[in-house]
């Protein structure tokens, strides 16, 4: 009885949950922006761990994770012909990877804590749109 309710009822909830669209590309985005709130989190409340103990390393920090998850969140925006919806996307991520990167340069030029919390919300917003977007096109041709 136990074999044949996992045959009828969880396989095919299993399946339905792999045919849902999101790559692995969402996975490695999702986690790298779960990753910079955590770290800037604990860098605000003075918990965080030795390099993220200023602004200059937190910029370090902070700009090569906002750069892991730009390129897999958005990187199939910039490589693929889009629909004039998609050259919306395209463009808005274009627009918060550009203030992004200038803030978490400022930030390691300038040793600014203003500009670690720029780069980390304008990332988790270009995570977003682009998340937004996979979700939108999902069961449409790749």
């Amino acid at each position: 009885m136990g074999a044949d309710l996992v045959a009828v009822v969880v396989a095919p909830m299993l399946w339905e949950v792999l045919a849902i669209g999101l790559t692995w590309k969402d996975l490695v985005s999702s986690v790298t922006v779960l990753v910079m709130l955590l770290a800037y989190t604990a860098f605000q409340y003075g918990t965080a761990p030795p390099p993220l103990s200023n602004a200059w390393t937190a910029s370090a920090v902070e700009l090569v994770l906002g750069a892991i998850c730009a390129v897999s969140a958005a990187g199939d925006l910039h490589t693929r012909p889009q629909p004039w919806q998609g050259e919306i996307f395209r463009r808005v991520t274009t627009v918060l990877g550009a203030i992004a990167l200038l803030a978490g340069l400022a930030g390691l030029i300038a040793n600014s804590w203003h500009a670690v919390e720029i780069l980390v919300v304008t990332t988790a917003f270009l995570w977003v749109a682009a998340t937004m977007w996979h979700v939108l096109t999902m069961g449409s041709e790749p």
